[in-house]
């Protein structure tokens, strides 16, 4: 059985996102999308640790723990 993917953001300076995509895909993360300050994508656990270890362009590696809507602040202490 695969390990599970998840949601994952990388931030970088502004102007590294191209670098930081590169990096990200050599790490093993799949379906990298270049944002202004960074990347969004999909990875194991073992492809963060990666970036993490091996990215000289990531400032820091974020990972999705929920998602949901709020169109206020108190949906989203509620959520």
């Amino acid at each position: 059985m695969s390990p599970p993917l998840l949601a994952l953001r990388a931030s970088a300076p502004r102007g590294f996102a191209d670098l930081l995509t590169r990096e990200l895909e050599g790490c093993g993360a799949r379906e990298v999308r270049e944002r202004a300050t960074g990347a969004a994508f999909l990875g194991t656990l073992e492809s963060v640790y990666r970036a993490c270890l091996w990215s000289r362009s990531a400032n820091r590696v974020f990972v999705e723990l929920a998602r949901f809507d709020a169109r206020d602040a108190d949906e989203f202490h509620a959520a």
